[in-house]
């Protein structure tokens, strides 16, 4: 297999192998389908053919507002073909950052999945774009917009493959915007390749490999994963509905799944909740269990006991993934060490990883083999890290992105003269190699008595209680901290059903849950980091709102000017 310089290769090394029949699977119109590899690569041909047909060139940029699937993939790979520019767009992006970044972009050609989204489009800017649907529902006149599959049932009868400088833009990728403005991270292909040459000497894969994927090709954690197995030939599932995860991989038996922290943490509360909520003549053995896998050094052997609650216990939580994982991949933002802790001591093999758009985005990673809890693992072959002196972990090399669209300014205070990468996460690096993410540098409160407070440590302690969804700390210049919490209502109705509980104990059994969950949080705090009030938002937090991100994080600077009041309020009487 060839080596790979651009994604241009990848269709290369397709092309140039035997045909593998069972390789992209997916549903259409609730029935289910399948690619061939070779199939795939004509696919891709003849969607070339057709956009260089309509005038797309290179340098041109093309959005892809849709859920995952091939036909994501094959639209994308038709653009690299061309040397055209994609910009990936989450499915489930506010109206005002849609419009933004088509904007910015400068984009031409649309692939959009829905008429929702394209209602969300500002009616100004409709004529500016061609559209390309997975079924032709645009009703507006003087509108360009082509159906993909009558597209792909047209013959491919000249196609000229635009040879690419490895250094060209791949893709834009828009930050969330956590902060403001989203901001376009260029990627080129360089960066991407980088990451499939390195990722495929850490994860190594074989023929017999399924992959269950369902986390939105948008991010690009995601994306990056998908072309390295992609390149690797083996078999893959689409799944669009998180929902379903579970359904599908009973069904399939998936041996590698990649995964995000949210994700892992709901999956754990079920699992939690399923140990606690047994019959009495169990409750010995589960709740031994509980304690063994929160409590285990997962580093240690595993004694006769642990060996005997595999067997009774733990065998069937890690039933739900389909119970043949050998890979269970995670990154996207910092897992909790307890929750780390859990999945390994029931045999879920976990490997955590730490990247960033702007690293394209894997810096390092645990793989099998070389793995420490706690950590995010060792760093990848072509990246070279550094912690500064107020421990910032700098990054640099051939992952490194280009720079911001049309940000000069800011790419500058970014990466810096040396090519360093300025991540704006605190990190330390231990004698072996291993890198532990601390915080972020933007999230190291001081409080106005001088002492630091680390928020994500903190909000990952409250968020463990299974009734609470996202918690925001507050503790910068003010006298103590306090947080925000918002409770999932999702779970506590499922059991204020369950109970019978009627509306006027609610509240009550709510204040109680979020309370002890506190008190539960403080019992493992220094004293200045303690939270010394809070308040619960009753509000859902919504993407279209702005209160999350469309990477479902909560926007911090956004929430904090729209709970002004409720944060004034709690220091108002500095005697709490």
């Amino acid at each position: 297999m060839k080596t790979i310089k651009t994604l241009q290769d990848i269709l290369h090394n397709i092309i140039n192998r035997e045909n593998r029949e069972s390789f992209l699977h997916y549903d259409e119109a609730n029935e289910s389908k399948v690619l061939s590899s070779h199939q795939f690569y004509y696919s891709v041909l003849t969607i070339a053919t057709f956009l260089q047909k309509h005038g797309l060139k290179e340098g041109n940029s093309f959005a892809i507002v849709s859920e995952s699937s091939p036909y994501w993939l094959m639209v994308d790979f038709a653009c690299q073909l061309l040397g055209v520019i994609t910009v990936p767009i989450f499915s489930n992006i506010s109206s005002k950052n849609l419009t933004y970044e088509l904007t910015n972009a400068d984009v031409k050609f649309i692939f959009i999945a829905t008429q929702d989204k394209y209602n969300q489009i500002d009616f100004k800017l409709l004529k500016s774009f061609n559209f390309i649907m997975t079924k032709n529902i645009l009703t507006q006149d003087n509108i360009d917009s082509f159906d993909i599959n009558d597209i792909l049932n047209e013959k491919v009868n000249s196609f000229s493959k635009t040879t690419i400088d490895e250094n060209s833009i791949a893709t834009i990728i828009y930050t969330s915007g956590s902060t403001g403005t989203p901001k376009g991270v260029e990627i080129t292909h360089r960066n991407f390749a980088t990451q499939v040459n390195d990722t495929a000497n850490f994860f190594k894969l074989n023929e017999n490999d399924k992959i269950l994927t369902f986390l939105p090709l948008a991010h690009i954690f995601e994306r990056m994963v998908i072309y390295f197995y992609i390149n690797s030939l083996v078999e893959i599932h689409f799944v669009t509905d998180v929902k379903k995860v579970k359904e599908v991989a009973a069904v399939i038996k998936p041996t590698i799944m990649t995964a995000v922290p949210r994700l892992l943490e709901k999956i754990y509360r079920k699992m939690d909740d399923k140990l606690f909520n047994v019959p009495y003549p169990q409750k010995f053995i589960t709740m031994s269990a509980r304690y063994r896998a929160n409590s285990k050094n997962p580093h240690t052997p595993n004694n006769f006991f642990d060996k005997l609650l595999d067997r009774l216990v733990y065998k069937k939580l890690t039933a739900a993934l389909g119970g043949q994982l050998r890979m269970l991949i995670c990154g996207g933002a910092p897992l909790s060490y307890q929750h780390n802790q859990f999945f390994l001591n029931i045999g879920l093999p976990l490997y955590q990883g730490y990247g960033l758009t702007e690293s394209s985005p894997v810096v390092a990673a645990n793989y099998p083999g070389n793995i420490k809890c706690g950590t995010v693992g060792l760093v990848y072959k072509s990246t070279e890290v550094k912690i500064a002196d107020d421990l910032e972990l700098l990054v640099r090399g051939c992952s490194v992105m280009r720079g911001y669209h049309k940000e000069v300014e800011k790419t500058q205070k970014t990466i810096d003269t040396y090519g360093w990468l300025h991540t704006g996460d605190l990190a330390s690096l231990d004698n072996e190699g291993y890198l532990t993410l601390i915080g972020r540098k933007k999230e190291l409160f001081k409080t106005s008595t001088g002492e630091y407070v680390t928020a994500i440590v903190i909000e990952q302690k409250v968020s463990t209680s299974r009734w609470i969804d996202y918690a925001l700390i507050i503790a910068d210049n003010r006298p103590f901290v306090t947080a925000l919490i918002y409770p999932d209502y999702e779970v506590l109705l499922e059991y204020f059903e369950d109970k019978n509980i009627g509306d006027k104990q609610q509240n009550e059994m709510l204040n109680n849950f979020i309370e002890r969950a506190i008190k539960n949080t403080n019992n493992t705090l220094n004293g200045w980091e303690k939270i010394r009030d809070y308040k619960i938002i009753e509000d859902i937090p919504t993407i279209e709102e702005g209160v999350l991100t469309p990477s479902m994080k909560l926007a911090r600077e956004f929430v904090m000017k729209k709970y002004h009041d409720e944060i004034s309020q709690m220091y108002c009487n500095s005697s709490n």
